[in-house]
């Protein structure tokens, strides 16, 4: 520890690298040697660096070896300070090197990939991703990439210093979340709308609702996924919604023969008489409209309706 006062008080440079592109703070840490990389830290914030390859590697390896050690060590093994650290590298990162190459790692390698302690890690550190206009945040990353319980963690922590803040990163950027739902259900992706279920979607949310007012209940009924049916239901999805067509959910289940969501569905809600076309469509338009936009359970209404097949298909 003396002799590296020693060296920087006679202007050694702290960003300085070796043959193999080392920075000196990254020796100390990687030995244990907190007072000697505090010191370093403290340095570089002072000193700008003369070269890019010095801040390059702080970002490309040092701070990614500190994420990754932090995220594998057990946790009676980790203190405070290696979160200090941790926290003065990201500063430093933030102060010289620009946060892209970061925030590019942070949301597509740790956050896409479900790495759950890494990204802990780095939000203790006090890190976060402010996404430009438009662009995706790391919630919204999980949602679209199923990763259920990074959505979870990511909606359960607070700001650093600010428990009644959520942080940059833990809101839904590019599309509300209410959307992502409609995006899996027209996809029929289990785990994006789990997912999105499970980061406070409203499956009756008007965002949540696809072209001709379908829910996604309706989406996942078709598609004859029970399991999702269920979990729609369990959270609040209503049963007696109609799409556009004045098709709810249980005339999907039975167009396509899915008498066991048929039978779940009706004990929670009694369905409608099958036979009453809603009066703001009249015959003429009621089937070429529902064939044009592929709403099978329209049609299949329209034929238990009328009752006679080939006058159906003259009107079509």
């Amino acid at each position: 520890m003396q002799t590296t006062r020693l060296l920087l008080r006679y202007r050694a440079d702290p960003w300085v690298v070796d043959d193999h592109g080392v920075l000196a703070c990254e020796l100390a840490l990687k030995h244990g040697h907190f007072d000697v990389t505090e010191l370093m830290l403290t340095q570089m914030r002072t000193k700008a660096p003369t070269s890019d390859n010095a801040p390059r590697r702080l970002v490309g390896h040092v701070v990614r070896w500190w994420c990754d050690h932090v995220a594998n060590e057990p946790e009676e093994l980790l203190h405070d300070r290696w979160f200090d650290l941790g926290k003065g590298l990201i500063e430093l990162a933030r102060q010289y090197t620009g946060m892209r190459p970061l925030n590019e790692w942070f949301l597509e390698d740790r956050v896409r990939h479900g790495h759950l302690q890494s990204v802990r890690a780095m939000l203790r550190a006090g890190f976060d991703v402010v996404p430009g206009e438009g662009q995706p945040s790391a919630l919204d990353i999980a949602i679209e990439s199923g990763q259920e319980e990074m959505a979870k963690f990511l909606i359960s922590v607070p700001a650093l210093g600010d428990a009644h803040r959520s942080l940059q990163c833990a809101r839904c950027r590019s599309a509300t979340v209410h959307a992502h739902l409609r995006k899996a259900a027209e996809l029929e992706d289990t785990k994006r709308a789990t997912t999105a279920l499970t980061a406070k979607a409203d499956p009756n949310h008007t965002t949540g609702k696809a072209h001709g007012n379908r829910t996604a209940l309706m989406a996942f009924t078709a598609a004859g996924n029970f399991d999702m049916v269920q979990r729609l239901v369990a959270s609040g999805a209503q049963v007696g919604w109609y799409d556009k067509f004045g098709c709810g959910a249980v005339h999907y289940a039975r167009i396509f023969g899915y008498s066991e969501i048929e039978a779940y569905l009706e004990n929670i809600k009694t369905m409608p008489y099958l036979g009453n076309i809603p009066d703001t469509k009249l015959h003429a338009t009621y089937l070429p409209d529902a064939i044009k936009e592929g709403c099978c359970a329209a049609v299949w209404r329209y034929v238990t309706a009328l009752g006679d097949i080939d006058k159906v298909g003259q009107l079509a």
